[in-house]
């Protein structure tokens, strides 16, 4: 049973991951700027784990702190990965980052480990426990990390084109999971 949770949440958080939008990002700064792939994934991989450890060990901690319901944070988180998951589905870019020595923590986070890994994070620790939520979230990254590591042949495989439509259908499933967030929280409020 066990099992069946940690590969369903690490499947969840992939998909909030989006490792197809931190690939088409790292390889359009790559074309550029010429960056070093390796050392860059690898310190966005250390940034995105320390920040997925943080809201793992604290995160309903500084709920607590700031006087914020599981259910108030579920709406709220919910409204982010809906904006998130129509911004995915459309193509939008809220944000553009291009500065070099800023490149690999900008696709930890708010890439790799943004508002939508954070919430569910916290989410699955309350719902399934400590264990779950960390193997998980070592899983998503381990995969993550080889998606980026290899994106240039992953690239050269599927085409660019390829990569935004993965990352469009992603997004589908992110706008449901999102109005479920957004529905049980407001269920905790009635």
């Amino acid at each position: 049973m066990v099992l069946v949770e940690i590969i369903s949440s690490t499947i969840l958080l992939v998909a909030f991951i989006d490792p197809f939008v931190s690939l088409a990002t790292l390889l359009s700064i790559h074309q550029t700027q010429k960056i070093d792939i390796p050392k860059t994934v690898s310190m966005a991989i250390a940034v995105a784990g320390a920040l997925m450890l943080l809201f793992i060990l604290i995160g309903t901690s500084l709920l607590s702190f700031f006087n914020i319901s599981l259910g108030a944070f579920k709406i709220g988180g919910g409204l982010v990965i809906l904006i998130l998951g129509i911004q995915n589905v459309l193509g939008l870019e809220l944000s553009k980052h291009s500065e070099k020595s800023a490149i690999a923590v900008v696709i930890g986070t708010p890439l790799i480990t943004g508002p939508g890994v954070a919430t569910t994070l916290m989410l699955l620790k309350a719902k399934q426990g400590f264990i779950v939520a960390l193997v998980s979230a070592a899983l998503a990254l381990a995969i993550t990390w080889a998606f980026l590591m290899f994106g240039e042949k992953i690239e050269k495989l599927l085409g660019r084109q390829m990569l935004l439509v993965f990352s469009r259908i992603i997004g589908l499933f992110l706008t449901g999971f999102a109005a479920q967030l957004i529905v049980e929280g407001a269920k905790s409020f009635f």
